[in-house]
């Protein structure tokens, strides 16, 4: 189970279900949180997005000690992550008349026709998702007439989302969590065996 499904009023000791003890809380809401897991995963329509809180200075980029105003943000926290593996199959899996392994080597092959396209210095345009096109990251010569493709250090590649993946906004839901910090506390308190008896 992730741990960003663990109870996100551990966040703040805010449970008011238990008077705000916090190691009672936290067993009754990971026993919730893993049920509510295992019900979401039988759902395959379920799509949820989820995201903690967190306090940073309204000015970016200011140092710590200068910092004089902060506001509160949304930070995305991962829900699980995939392997290419795994995305194939969930491909596969989607009424595709292919099988996981034929996905793999389209994809395979895409990938690799991708690179050698780049590689030629053209974009590539793949439609909805976006289009693909290098960048370079230089070192600095004195002049026009100094400069040479040793000064090239890096060919990045960029990716501009096409039209189905420019902002998801209108189509997400969102789930508020805890923290990854107010998640490791809970995590503690679990395996804590002088507050929690029985629990492996």
């Amino acid at each position: 189970m992730p741990l960003s499904y663990l109870c996100s009023e551990l966040r703040n000791n805010s449970c008011q279900v238990l008077n705000g003890d916090t190691s009672k809380c936290a067993i009754r809401c990971i026993e919730m949180r893993k049920r509510q897991y295992v019900k979401h995963k039988k759902q395959k329509n379920y799509i949820m997005i989820n995201y903690s809180i967190y306090i940073a200075s309204s000015k970016p980029g200011t140092k710590k000690a200068d910092i004089t105003d902060t506001k509160a943000y949304g930070a995305a926290q991962i829900h699980d992550k995939l392997t290419f593996d795994q995305f194939c199959q969930h491909i596969a899996e989607h009424n595709s008349p292919f099988s996981k392994g034929t996905i793999q080597g389209i994809l395979t092959d895409a990938m690799t026709c991708l690179r050698e396209q780049l590689l030629a210095g053209n974009s590539v345009n793949l439609g909805p998702l976006g289009s693909f096109h290098n960048e370079l990251s230089c070192a600095p010569a004195k002049t026009t007439d100094d400069f040479n493709a040793s000064y090239i250090k890096a060919v990045n590649v960029c990716w501009s989302p096409g039209k189905d993946f420019k902002n998801l906004r209108d189509e997400a839901q969102f789930q508020l969590v805890a923290s990854r910090k107010a998640q490791a506390d809970a995590i503690e308190v679990i395996r804590n065996e002088d507050t929690i008896q029985g629990l492996e």
